[in-house]
């Protein structure tokens, strides 16, 4: 799991089995850096108030109503492809979640 800042957009990307998945590097909840989290058994946990992801999907653990923003990515040769253009678009409109 690593945080990385690409174009001022906090992103992170996370392996699970294998496969590499990315994700807005922040809880919806207060906006916690989850690189600062914990991930284990394809759990995503925010260090902040111990809400919990699907690695795989984003969907909510802890709360149930909470998601992660995905970003799409793909892989080419060695390198992770990452398209910001929509997440960055949508980062202006989201709102924080309340449990």
């Amino acid at each position: 799991m690593v945080g990385l800042t690409i174009d001022g957009f906090p992103v992170l990307v996370i392996n699970v089995g294998g496969t590499p998945h990315a994700f807005a590097d922040a809880c919806p909840h207060l906006g916690t850096p989850l690189s600062q989290g914990a991930l284990r058994a394809g759990v995503l946990t925010c260090a902040t108030h111990q809400w919990q992801f699907d690695a795989q999907t984003g969907c909510g653990i802890n709360p149930l109503s909470a998601y992660l923003e995905p970003i799409p990515l793909k892989i080419q040769g060695d390198d992770i492809l990452l398209d910001l253009e929509n997440v960055k678009e949508m980062r202006n409109h989201r709102t924080k979640i309340d449990a």
